[in-house]
């Protein structure tokens, strides 16, 4: 991976079916706040004992979870770049959080006392 890489550790705390990523390259002329620039992941992501999923631009990804249970993915983007991360909910209530390499939360999305349709978060690196 080279300098210019950055990596941005996706942790999903849900029970869900069904993610959508989508990666655009830079945005011109939309800028949500200042970028974070980090260039290596957080010594506590890395040394996780469970398996993080690579994810890459607009993959789908289908898997089931169970009350409780929480996934967790990286996703290496360049500054400037554009997340969307989309994840569908079925008969049951999910939270998307986006973190940093070293662990602190960047956004998140929890619509409470939904059980039904989707979950979406927006992040420009």
């Amino acid at each position: 991976m080279d300098k210019a890489t950055e990596l941005k550790t996706i942790g999903f705390m849900f029970q869900n079916l069904l993610i959508s990523v989508f990666l655009w390259q830079s945005l011109p002329n939309f800028k949500l706040g200042q970028s974070t620039i980090i260039q290596t992941a957080p010594q506590s992501i890395a040394q996780r004992a469970e398996p993080l999923w690579q994810l890459t631009p607009e993959q789908v990804l289908e898997r089931s979870l169970t009350a409780g249970e929480s996934h967790s993915y990286q996703i290496y983007l360049k500054p400037g770049e554009y997340l969307q991360i989309t994840a569908e909910q079925r008969g049951i209530d999910l939270a998307i959080t986006l973190f940093s390499p070293d662990n602190n939360p960047l956004v998140k999305q929890d619509n409470t006392y939904h059980f039904g349709g989707e979950e979406s978060i927006y992040w420009i690196a």
